[in-house]
């Protein structure tokens, strides 16, 4: 909530924002997770040899999604294209639809971590119409496409249109959306 406050008064410079976040006291459980940055080498080792599980698609995609996922934190965003280009053409019954959604926006994200928007948006735009043709403009899918599709608009200088995007969804990109999306 003091975090919220001080947003009201115009944007926090970073150590005002650093501080307001330091001072929300956290409960137990997540006191416990403060040495989680000192496990992630150990969590990306780990997660680099799961075997992907070729009998079910959506476990499939699942695996490839999760090894995308730790590449893009580890910084190897090249190989979480790699990771999710590697899946079969595969048709994106209900089960497979969010698995398969959330697969190209990691590609997304991958190419705004390179800071390529470009590519981003060229990867995303055809998905956000696609998606909002089939489950509309506050869908689960589109919103995900949306969050990433923006943060592409603003570094490519289109305020107005990121926007627009953004417009009557935001409720559904917090619920939805990506911790690494959410924050940029």
């Amino acid at each position: 909530v003091a975090v919220v406050r001080s947003l009201r008064d115009g944007p926090p410079d970073l150590h005002t924002l650093t501080d307001a976040i330091a001072a929300v006291p956290l409960p137990p459980t997540v006191e416990a997770l403060g040495s989680l940055p000192a496990m992630l080498p150990d969590v990306l080792a780990r997660g680099a040899a799961l075997p992907l599980i070729p009998d079910e698609p959506l476990f499939e995609v699942a695996s490839a999604n999760v090894k995308a996922m730790l590449a893009i934190q580890a910084g190897n965003t090249e190989g979480a294209r790699q990771l999710c280009a590697k899946l079969p053409e595969l048709s994106s019954s209900d089960s497979l639809s969010l698995a398969l959604a959330l697969n190209r926006t990691l590609i997304g994200i991958s190419h705004m971590w390179d800071g390529n928007a470009y590519r981003a948006e060229a990867t995303l735009r055809p998905a956000l119409i696609d998606a909002e043709r089939s489950t509309g403009r506050r869908g689960t899918i589109a919103g995900l496409y949306a969050a990433v599709l923006a943060g592409a608009l603003l570094e490519r200088d289109q305020p107005a249109a990121a926007q627009a995007l953004l417009a009557y969804r935001l409720d559904v990109i917090e619920r939805v959306g990506l911790p690494d999306v959410i924050l940029s």
